[in-house]
């Protein structure tokens, strides 16, 4: 997302999920030079484990009379101090939120559940509850299953922050921590001296509308560059008995704008660049059902869509990439 995000200056983005279709809606702003909230209590307590013996110091203290040469050495495990300190070369400012453990919340409606983790607050899992997938079982026989979307453990959906001097970190590799209210989950990444990376994410009641999020608090002097950049990576799930049929009908598809829209090709590995110029929407579609990120008062730009096409015998259907 090549807009800048200055002070007090809000963007949208909507999103759906109906009819099989699930569009993300997202929602962007950004608070650089608002002045930092008090610093709140850290919650995340980190911790540490003894080194333990290897099997070989066991051996030799239960016979002292053998004798106890070629032992490895064994480095004594890093300290907290010591692990503060290569988190902070790594991550800057957003230290604190380069540790903790990964943790699964959840909002749903009459017609869908949505599952979000805390390691990049992030969607882990979209199940919708109408509709089935048909698969074969080892002997031919048909086999329905809920259809269930953006599961795959190698799908990624995070921003790059460019730092000062630190670099390029991503949202995949922070740990957020989570509040919720009602049908609301939001997500901050700490960066000390309350400043922040949040996003959020509401449910809407009677749809698979998702009002989606992006802020943060105190971060002009953070930030080596306003610009976000966004990746999200997605492993199709299979969903029909005749997969390159199903295969062929998935694709990336977007509309720049004043222009109709367009899709990477169906059949074949294909990028497709946009450059500079904005594009309102863009979806990964699998089949029957798409999941789409659409913009309210601002745009995407520098988008890439990109396709790779898989074979029957792996375990994915496809491939599709979009960044911006």
């Amino acid at each position: 997302m090549r807009d800048q995000f200055m002070e007090e200056k809000q963007s949208q983005i909507s999103t759906f999920i109906g009819m099989g279709l699930i569009f993300l809606l997202l929602y962007l702003w950004m608070q650089y030079s608002v002045p930092p909230k008090p610093a709140e209590e850290q919650q995340n307590a980190q911790s540490t484990q003894p080194a333990g013996q290897t099997p070989g110091q066991q051996t030799a203290a239960a016979n002292p009379a053998q004798p106890a040469t070629g032992q490895a050495n064994v480095s004594p495990a890093p300290s907290d101090s010591q692990k503060n300190v290569v988190l902070a070369a790594r991550f800057g400012p957003f230290a604190p939120a380069a540790s903790g453990q990964e943790q699964f919340d959840v909002l749903e409606n009459d017609l869908v559940k949505v599952t979000f983790s805390s390691k990049g607050g992030r969607i882990k899992e979209v199940f919708l509850k109408k509709f089935e997938k048909i698969n074969s079982d080892t002997a031919g026989n048909d086999r329905k299953s809920p259809v269930r979307l953006l599961v795959d453990n190698k799908n990624r959906f995070e921003y790059e922050l460019a730092l000062n001097g630190v670099g390029k970190i991503s949202t995949n590799d922070l740990y957020f921590t989570t509040s919720k209210n009602g049908n609301t989950l939001t997500y901050r990444a700490d960066a000390g001296e309350g400043r922040y990376f949040e996003q959020s994410y509401t449910l809407s009641a009677d749809n698979y509308s998702i009002d989606y999020k992006v802020g943060g608090n105190g971060l002009n002097n953070v930030l080596a560059d306003k610009n976000l950049r966004f990746t999200w990576f997605n492993y199709l799930d299979k969903l029909e008995k005749n997969q390159q049929y199903d295969r062929n009908m998935s694709s990336v598809y977007f509309k720049a704008a004043e222009k109709s829209a367009d899709y990477c090709n169906c059949r074949e590995n294909d990028v497709e660049s946009l450059g500079p110029q904005p594009v309102s929407w863009f979806a990964h579609s699998n089949q029957f059902f798409n999941t789409s990120l659409l913009a309210n008062n601002f745009t995407f730009r520098e988008f890439v869509g990109e396709t790779q096409m898989f074979t029957d015998v792996e375990p994915d259907l496809k491939l599709l990439k979009s960044s911006a």
